[in-house]
């Protein structure tokens, strides 16, 4: 396991309701260079009482990861979730070069969808959300 000062994640994953992000997961847990954490969603940012554990709880969730992998977790909360307005701030006061990708649906359809399972208007206005992320990770171009 890594020491502390040496523990980063190189991607970070964030979302909208009904997505795909478990898919995602699943795919980037079988690939042999990526290590996920232990379990999808760890929302280690958006939870102050888990966040208030502090880096070494965080970084228990990778320490089945080899130095050599390269590391990263999904949680949805991280868009949405109660401390949302902080959770960008957290990530670049940890993590200053990670990555962040969003999973994001057509808002109609992911309304369509979500509205057999609980329908949430709001949570198809991305930009409301991913501006606060933008801020601190301005879009890179490929």
């Amino acid at each position: 396991m890594l020491k502390n000062e040496d523990f980063k994640v190189d991607f970070i994953g964030i979302g909208a309701a009904r997505r795909g992000t478990t898919w995602i997961y699943e795919c980037l847990k079988e690939h042999p260079q990526i290590c996920v954490s232990k379990i999808k969603e760890v929302r280690f940012f958006s939870d102050q009482r888990t966040y208030r554990k502090g880096m070494k709880y965080y970084q228990s969730f990778f320490n089945h990861c080899s130095g050599n992998k390269i590391k990263g977790e999904i949680s949805p909360a991280y868009l949405w979730g109660k401390n949302g307005e902080n959770v960008a701030s957290l990530i670049k006061k940890h993590f200053p070069g990670v990555k962040i990708f969003a999973v994001l649906r057509d808002p109609a359809e992911r309304a369509y969808s979500h509205y057999h399972y609980d329908m949430y208007i709001e949570q198809g206005l991305y930009y409301t959300k991913l501006k606060n992320i933008l801020i601190y990770f301005p879009k890179v171009k490929s």
